[in-house]
This record gives C-alpha cells, structure tokens and sequence, in this order.
C-alpha cells in the first residue's frame, strides 16, 4: 500500500524525478495508495518513466546524502583483457546497439569501441563507460531503431561525473527494468550487441555469471535477457567474453559447470 522511495528536487513544472533507479519503482509507485519521497539534492534529475508529479507523492522528506558512487572508468592495463577487447571489438559493427555488462573485461570492451561509428545503447545498467561513448561521439544512437537519439537504461552506477552527466541530459532515459529487458524489445534493434563476462562457461553452452560453486557473488541480473534479445535481433549478436584460465590458472570453460554453479544462461 505505500511506496517509499528517493527523488530530486523538483522541476519547475512541478516534477521530481526518481533518478538513477527506474527498474521496477516506475511501475510500483502507480498502483500505491500512499507515495513517500525521500528528498535528496543529489540525485540527478533524469527523463524517461522516472518523471513524478509532485501531485501524485503524499508526503516529502528531505534526505540530502551523496549516492553511493564508483571511481571513475580507466582503460584496463591487464594485456588479456586487451585482447580480449580487441576481439570483442572485431564483433561488433558501426551502428550497433549495445548493451555492456560490468566487470574488468567488459569495461576494457568500451574502451575499445572508439574506432566505432554511431552505436546505440539499450542496457540494463548504465555506467562510466557508456557516458565516455557518448562523449566522444562514438554513441549518437543516431542508428538506433527503438528510442532512436537516445541512450536508455533502467539503472544507472558509476561515479559522480557520471551522475552529473545524467543530470538534465535529454539524450538519457530511464525505463522500467520490464520494458529495457524484455527480450522482444532488445530484438527490435538492429543489430543488438550483448556484451557480458561470466565465472565459467561449459561445453554444452551454459553459462555461470553469478556463483563460484554454491557461493553468490550477483545477483540474477539481466544477462539472459540481453543475450536472447542480441540473439533474435537482426544483425544481433550475444557475446560471452571470458579469459580461458581464471587467475589461478584453472579452466573457465569446463566439461561441466561447478556444483552449486547457478546456470544465468542456458545452452
């Protein structure tokens, strides 16, 4: 019955918006008899289903904190994940949307596409290095077929620049989790590019992104998703990109996946 959540300040139109997380709060906060905002002046200001009419919220709190934020992205100095980046990079085509998981070689990933021409981004998270894309003219989502023009997310984490940038930023939205990672309609654009990373991969095809064993290190996420939606996209494809060996030297592609191993996706 109640929704409680945090927002910015409002606009001068009377909204306020619910900034870095749509997910699943744009969808719960309509169907609640009573809405609770906390506040907070550092929250940005963003655009898409996060806008809330001060009319619809049945009480304000002031809540002002810093969001919890990130350092900000530096291209990786590891030499596999470079290459790793560079064949990633052969995969993906000028005018791609992409979605970048996180970790140490998605991040490389995105340093590497700067030789690349107008990408999209269609994402479960937005982060640092998608901002840098589109600072640099790589991103334009000017070949985008759904939301063309702009980069959309569902939740956003990074660093403060990376809030600010979000602040007030028309070429930004957020959606609900429901719509950005519905598989239907990542295959809606064209050439959909899914980039993630995992723990293991077996040889049947399964992948493991979220345990060692029976041991949780992430949640669920967006994974299986984002890869479905690159799979049935034209031009699309679902990248896994894994080094071969983890750090101590074991196989990350194995015969069989740990037990306990959770399958984020399947063969």
């Amino acid at each position: 019955d109640v929704f409680w959540g945090t927002c910015s300040l409002p606009d001068e139109h009377g909204y306020v918006s619910l900034g870095v997380g749509a997910d699943y709060s744009c969808e719960v906060l309509p169907a609640a008899r009573a809405v609770v905002l906390e506040v907070n002046p550092h929250m940005p200001f963003t655009f898409g289903a996060t806008l809330v009419h001060t009319s619809q919220v049945s009480s304000f709190l002031w809540a002002p904190r810093k969001l919890h934020s990130t350092a900000p992205s530096k291209p990786s100095t590891c030499p596999i994940e470079q290459a790793i980046a560079e064949r990633v990079c052969e995969l993906v085509q000028d005018g791609a949307t992409i979605q970048l998981g996180i970790g140490g070689v998605p991040a490389a990933v995105g340093h590497a596409l700067r030789a690349k021409k107008d990408l999209g981004v269609h994402t479960e998270m937005f982060h640092d290095v998608m901002m840098e894309l589109m600072e640099a003219g790589v991103v334009t989502n000017a070949r985008k077929s759904v939301q063309r023009g702009k980069s959309v997310a569902t939740f956003a984490m990074g660093s403060t620049r990376l809030y600010a940038y979000m602040h007030n930023n028309p070429r930004v939205e957020m959606r609900p989790v429901s719509w950005t990672n519905d598989y239907h309609t990542l295959a809606k654009n064209y050439r959909m590019t899914s980039i993630n990373s995992a723990v293991e991969v077996d040889i049947t095809g399964q992948v493991c992104s979220e345990s060692v064993g029976h041991t949780e290190i992430s949640g669920t996420g967006g994974a299986a998703d984002t890869h479905i939606g690159a799979q049935l996209s034209e031009g699309g494809r679902g990248i896994i990109a894994i080094p071969s060996r983890a750090k101590h030297g074991q196989s990350k592609v194995v015969l069989s996946l740990a037990p306990g191993a959770k399958v984020s996706i399947g063969r």
